[in-house]
């Protein structure tokens, strides 16, 4: 019994400086996601230049604004993403100029949030505003621009192209 009693106590040392050997550490740590939304995304295109048809001079004086016709309307669109609102502005020259020589110019706009021309609506003012859909989301609108060019044109009148720069501005938020 003696024998059972030292290898019992041999046993419980042994366990003793087992337990005693062994290290516990704790500790708390985070974990993190973090969230953004998407940045906006906005751009303004030219899809085509004003073109009105050729005048050609003849010996009487030639009023523009019956005879200089559109022959294509100048277009633009503007399109992007996660935009809540967008506004597109046009300065339209007063004249079209070839050297020193000039005829006046009204310029006008149309709207439309297809790419059909036969759907838009006139634009009044210098400026279109609209809301899209925010985040999550896409739109495409486009823009038409014409006008008229006034003057006469005489036998004695310089030929040539005559031109001027339309100028347009988005801004989207």
């Amino acid at each position: 019994m003696s024998k059972i009693i030292v290898i019992a106590g041999l046993l419980l040392i042994c366990m003793v400086r087992i337990a005693a050997a062994q290290i516990t550490d704790t500790g708390t740590y985070e974990a993190r996601i973090t969230f953004t939304h998407p940045s906006g995304e906005c751009t303004l295109s030219g899809d085509a230049h004003l073109t009105f048809n050729t005048v050609t001079k003849t010996y009487f004086d030639i009023d523009l604004s019956r005879s200089a016709r559109i022959r294509r309307w100048g277009r633009a669109h503007i399109e992007g993403k996660h935009i809540s609102s967008w506004t597109v502005s046009v300065t339209f020259p007063s004249t079209l100029d070839r050297g020193s020589d000039s005829y006046d110019f009204d310029g006008n706009w149309r709207q439309s949030d297809t790419n059909l021309h036969s759907g838009s609506t006139p634009v009044s003012g210098s400026s279109h505003s609209d809301t899209a859909g925010g985040l999550a989301s896409e739109f495409e609108h486009y823009f038409w621009f014409g006008g008229t060019v006034s003057g006469s044109v005489t036998r004695d009148s310089p030929t040539g192209t005559y031109s001027g720069t339309i100028t347009f501005t988005a801004s989207c938020s």
